[in-house]
């Protein structure tokens, strides 16, 4: 018997040999074996393939925890005490590349209860700045102070596996008056209310039965339910409607978050009336 696999059918062709007598209890206990082993060797390819690739994955996270750790001088100082929430003189960062994206001449100061604005065209170096205030940048001069805690909401929402509850918790402990405000906070009620489950639907990976939002608010919440002393917005604004940009604003910025620092990168200049500072980016 010789059996090519045809995808996943495979053709069966009977070589004749005079010395030996086909008989239908050969053939259907040939066909019979040869089906079981199908699936097996089947498994034990892809489980090959799986093997290999963790043991090169493996070899590159040893290789990356095995580098030296890189000890950055001149980074942000995290402080406790009370000081602006945010201050940053003659801040000078780099992305690190040569010849790559620089922000220089960075002088802000954000005060709790204060809504620090920023604005810019395309490519001005907006979420850099929010990238800079997280230390993610490397500082070429100036001096930069953080107090406190800081929570961090990017410009594309982050969604994972999981509940809507467990997606706004992220891992803290469940506070019943501080999840419904929030909820409130970011306008999220009556999502809820058209959801099969509440807010114990389970999303799934990416946030894919969910619209662009939906998403934004649930990540909006998640920051705002961290409690920081400082909050960095970068344009959450800007995948939601008017109506709902507007209730998000004065329920969230103005009311939920008015004794916090707030970092506000937006494109919608109609708040800029009710922010404390604006800062302009350009050049």
């Amino acid at each position: 018997f010789h059996i090519p696999m045809i995808g996943t059918i495979p053709s069966f062709s009977y070589v004749y040999h005079e010395k030996f007598v086909l008989t239908l209890q050969e053939a259907f206990v040939t066909l019979d074996l040869f089906t079981r082993l199908q699936s097996p060797l089947l498994e034990f390819i892809i489980a090959l393939l799986q093997s290999v690739e963790g043991i090169v994955s493996l070899g590159r996270i040893n290789k990356f925890l095995q580098l030296e750790e890189k000890v950055q001088s001149n980074k942000i100082v995290r402080s406790k005490f009370f000081l602006p929430g945010i201050s940053i003189e003659s801040g000078h960062y780099s992305w690190g590349t040569k010849g790559g994206f620089e922000i220089s001449n960075v002088n802000m100061e954000v005060k709790p209860g204060e809504i620090h604005a920023v604005v810019g065209s395309t490519g001005s170096g907006k979420t850099s700045l929010t990238l800079a205030i997280l230390d993610q940048m490397d500082k070429i001069s100036g001096q930069a102070t953080v107090r406190g805690k800081v929570a961090y909401v990017p410009q594309s929402a982050w969604i994972f596996s999981a509940s809507v509850r467990e997606n706004i918790l992220f891992g803290r402990p469940f506070e019943a008056k501080r999840y419904a405000a929030v909820l409130r906070a970011s306008c999220m009620e009556k999502d809820l209310e058209s959801f099969s489950e509440g807010d114990l639907t389970i999303l799934s990976e990416g946030g894919s039965n969910l619209s662009g939002g939906q998403k934004q608010r649930i990540s909006i919440a998640r920051g705002a339910y961290a409690d920081a002393d400082v909050y960095v917005f970068d344009d959450p604004l800007s995948a939601l409607d008017a109506q709902v940009s507007n209730e998000l604003f004065r329920k969230m910025m103005l009311e939920y978050l008015n004794r916090k620092a707030v970092v506000l990168v937006i494109n919608q200049l109609q708040f800029l009336k009710q922010c404390s500072v604006v800062s302009v980016l350009e050049g």
